[in-house]
C-alpha cells in the first residue's frame, strides 16, 4: 500500500516535470523537446 501511494506521487512529480520541460520548449529550445519526444517514446515502448 505504501508502495502505491509513493508510486503516485513520483507519477504526480513525473508530471509536474514534464509541463515545465514542455513549457521551456515551446519557449523554444529545441533539446529539451528532443528530449521530451524521446521520453514519450520510452513510455511507448514500455
Amino acid at each position: 500500500m505504501f508502495a502505491d501511494m509513493r508510486k503516485r506521487e513520483m507519477a504526480r512529480y513525473d508530471r509536474k516535470l514534464l509541463l515545465q520541460a514542455y513549457e521551456r520548449s515551446l519557449m523554444g529550445t529545441d533539446r529539451l523537446m528532443a528530449m521530451f519526444v524521446n521520453f514519450f517514446a520510452g513510455l511507448g515502448q514500455k
